[in-house]
Formats: C-alpha cells, sequence, structure tokens
C-alpha cells in the first residue's frame, strides 16, 4: 500500500521487531518509543533505522513526513481521551494519501491490569469497539480501508483468548 522506498514512521516500535522487518523490505524507518531500554535494543537490532524517545501525544515531526504510520499495539497504552489528539496528529503527518495502521485491543473501557510480558507491574490498557475506532479515524479525516477483528492465537491458561482490531486507514488528499 506503499510506495517502494516510501518512510514509514514505527509508533512505539519497542525493540525494533516491526522496523527490522520494514528495513529488510527496502522502507526507510523512524521508530518512536518512551522506553529508552526498548530504545537501545531497537538500535543494536536494527542500525539501518532511525530511533528517538518520543511521546506519541507529542508527535514533532514536519507536516507530510510520512508514507505510512505503523502502530501494532502501541496506541492501547493511550486514555480513550488522548486517541482524538493523537489521531490528529497523525493525520498531520502523514502524506497525503498515506497509509495509516493499527493494532488494539477490542473491548470496552481502560484499566490496568497484570501482565506476564512484565511481571510485578501493572499496565494501562484501553480497548475498543471497531465501530468507535472507525469513528475516532473518521472524525481525524481518514478513510477506514479496512477494520476487521482477529483471536489471538496463544493461550494463557485461565484467560479467554484476546481479540485484537485490525485497522488500515488513508489520509485524504
Amino acid at each position: 500500500m506503499l510506495p517502494k522506498g516510501g518512510m514509514i514512521l514505527d509508533l512505539g516500535c519497542g525493540s525494533g521487531r516491526d522496523s527490522a522487518y520494514f528495513v529488510a523490505s527496502g522502507f526507510p524507518v523512524i521508530g518512536i518509543d518512551l522506553s529508552e531500554e526498548l530504545l537501545k535494543l531497537a538500535k543494536k537490532n536494527v542500525p539501518q533505522a532511525t530511533f528517538f524517545i518520543q511521546d506519541f501525544r507529542k508527535l514533532t515531526f514536519p507536516v507530510d513526513s510520512f508514507d505510512g504510520v505503523w502502530a501494532c499495539a502501541s496506541l492501547l497504552h493511550l486514555k480513550h481521551q488522548d486517541i482524538p489528539a493523537v489521531f490528529l496528529r497523525i493525520y498531520r503527518v502523514l502524506k497525503p494519501h498515506g497509509i495509516f495502521f493499527l493494532f488494539l485491543k477490542e473491548g470496552v473501557g481502560e484499566e490496568e491490569k497484570n501482565v506476564s510480558s512484565v511481571p510485578y507491574k501493572k499496565r494501562f490498557f484501553s480497548f475498543y469497539k471497531s465501530d468507535e475506532l472507525r469513528r475516532y479515524l473518521e472524525k481525524a479525516g481518514f478513510s477506514v480501508l479496512d477494520i476487521y477483528t482477529v483471536q489471538d492465537s496463544k493461550s494463557v491458561p485461565h484467560e479467554p483468548p484476546e481479540i485484537w482490531i485490525s485497522c488500515f486507514a488513508r489520509k485524504a488528499p
């Protein structure tokens, strides 16, 4: 969906897993995250990409900087009240016709909960329904290209499987 060699912003890049895939596929990548430790790993794992500490709520890139923005399981750590402004900032940094991918947990509300990936520390999560996500995106000016749910294949004992919302949206010209 992106032009050959199109610039990608990996929003919440973590250790650089997805950035590595994009670089290997011929795309220049800038990754941002708030975790210094994860950014150290990203810089080590993907030296061909550029990484910065930056808060999604305060994107400082120039207007029309990116052909694509990738937000895989990152925006779910923001409160619902922050999402409209973040979507407007993402819209601003995307080029006309740019693609925005996001992957969020399906559900209702917000909560802090324990997760096995970060023992002994609660993490904040916000949950969405597809129609709610569509409204947020359209209000920011995006056209939703595809939105669907995916059931997590990994199973955690004594917990129901998680459902994720996968969404592709395009910036209007």
